[in-house]
């Protein structure tokens, strides 16, 4: 079942455009995040953000209603955006001047491979049987939180 039937009476425009909802988002994001990084320091810009937009991603796959849907993902997009305004800062603070190129050019593949990766890993999650639409929100964030999280707080 497709995210537009599971909520009947809604524009199919709307709900197609969800993806939309959280780019602007990732537009807003860096205005709140960049600021706080440097003056709080690069874990409290980044960390905390994480978990945040966890819960956001989680709470879109149990929204009940289409305004819950748009309002998760606008917000889990301006807490997602902290690391694409704060990762170039801290591989800055990391690395020295020349080996921050080799850095930034894995971060950029990074950055864009997730979002050309994530429609092929989200459509064969969506088309199996057993899996809906409200499965593909959490996975990206559960794999994050399972390995990445961890090890980034120590």
């Amino acid at each position: 079942i497709s995210i537009d039937q599971t909520f009947e009476g809604t524009c199919n425009e709307t709900m197609k455009n969800t993806w939309l909802i959280e780019l602007l988002g990732w537009a807003f994001g860096p205005l709140l995040w960049a600021p706080i990084s440097e003056v709080h320091g690069r874990r409290i810009g980044m960390l905390p953000p994480f978990v945040v937009m966890g819960c956001f991603s989680i709470g879109t796959a149990v929204s009940r209603n289409a305004a819950s849907v748009l309002i998760t993902r606008f917000l889990g997009g301006i807490f997602a955006s902290a690391p694409i305004s704060n990762v170039p800062a801290a591989l800055g603070d990391m690395w020295s001047p020349e080996a921050r190129g080799i850095a930034m050019a894995f971060v950029s593949i990074c950055i864009s491979g997730g979002p050309t990766l994530g429609p092929i890993i989200g459509a064969a999650v969506v088309t199996r049987p057993s899996m809906g639409w409200r499965c593909m929100f959490p996975m990206p964030r559960l794999v994050f939180l399972s390995g990445g999280y961890g090890d980034s707080l120590f």
